[in-house]
């Protein structure tokens, strides 16, 4: 029950932090789904914010790769396009495998985009 109160304040890569590092066993089914939307208004309205992850991520090395795994199959298309777009063009420095892990894991959603 505190896992899921706790995904309503993630509005921060450091709140996400503090709920990866203290509640990560429990990310499934409808906690993991507040987690993902979180992370997806994150990259998709606060892309500028990537390089904050990136430093978080160099203490915490599989904190990026939970991010990254977030984003896919429920990500919105216009999110998944902003997101795609940005990690296609404004990959920040030292986030090269980051992003490369959001432009596939968003996958077919992004192609939408170049039809």
């Amino acid at each position: 029950m505190a896992a899921e109160a706790a995904v309503d304040q993630l509005g921060s890569w450091d709140a996400i932090l503090a709920w990866y590092q203290r509640y990560r066993q429990c990310d499934d089914g409808g906690i993991a789904e507040g987690v993902s939307d979180a992370i997806e208004k994150l990259l998709a309205r606060s892309w500028d914010t990537v390089p904050q992850l990136v430093r978080l991520g160099k203490r915490n090395r599989h904190f990026p790769e939970f991010v990254a795994n977030h984003i896919g199959e429920i990500t919105g298309l216009d999110n998944a396009i902003l997101i795609s777009k940005a990690a296609r063009n404004a990959c920040p420095k030292g986030a090269a495998d980051f992003c490369s892990l959001l432009v596939k894991n968003i996958g077919d959603v992004a192609q939408v985009e170049r039809q």
